[in-house]
């Protein structure tokens, strides 16, 4: 084999390399912008106490007081 044929060969599998771990690394959604489906938990003392599914929605979770939340979707 040519070195040519070599160093193609080398740069093709570090594509391949680069493009297979960005396809494994999990994609960072903000659910304030982007519409899709979510479901929103409230977890106290580490336990779930409410779930809700919102679907083809944005959640926006805003603060209110000390230790009180509130989730708009729309």
């Amino acid at each position: 084999m040519s070195k040519n044929k070599k160093l193609k060969d080398l740069e093709k599998r570090q594509a391949q390399s680069r493009q297979q771990k960005a396809e494994l690394q999990p994609k960072v959604v903000d659910p304030s912008k982007s519409k899709g489906n979510y479901l929103v938990q409230v977890v106290a003392d580490g336990k779930v106490i409410k779930e809700v599914m919102a679907l083809n929605s944005t959640v926006n979770i805003i603060n209110l007081a000390n230790q009180s939340v509130a989730a708009d979707i729309k």
